[in-house]
């Protein structure tokens, strides 16, 4: 296997397989949007971190992005890691974590755009 399939982890205890016509930042808008509906709110840290990313991540789609919105998003991101009360807080972060970190090229295209 090719190593970016080792280096990837955009998923929370799943699999999820694309090729190289998905852009990364498009599965993770998807994500978080996911993230941002299933949440029951009862944390904050998950109830506004995904409320947050979630609109951090519409602001791409809208093409309004820029290099301080991508900083922004992964510092939400980060913020929430170990302070949700379940895992699904814990896991809404991963695909902006290691989406950003891994495949950064994916997110600069929209600040070129």
């Amino acid at each position: 296997m090719p190593p970016s399939v080792h280096q990837s982890g955009p998923g929370s205890a799943s699999v999820i397989v694309i090729d190289d016509t998905v852009a990364l930042d498009w599965l993770v808008n998807k994500t978080v949007h996911f993230f941002n509906h299933e949440s029951c709110g009862k944390c904050t840290p998950c109830r506004e971190g995904t409320y947050w990313m979630s609109h951090l991540t519409r602001a791409y789609s809208r093409r309004a992005w820029n290099n301080r919105r991508r900083g922004l998003l992964l510092n939400v991101a980060k913020q929430m890691q170990g302070k949700c009360l379940c895992a699904l807080g814990e896991f809404s972060t991963m695909a902006v974590v290691t989406g950003i970190e891994r495949f950064r090229q994916d997110f600069d295209k929209a600040v070129k755009a």
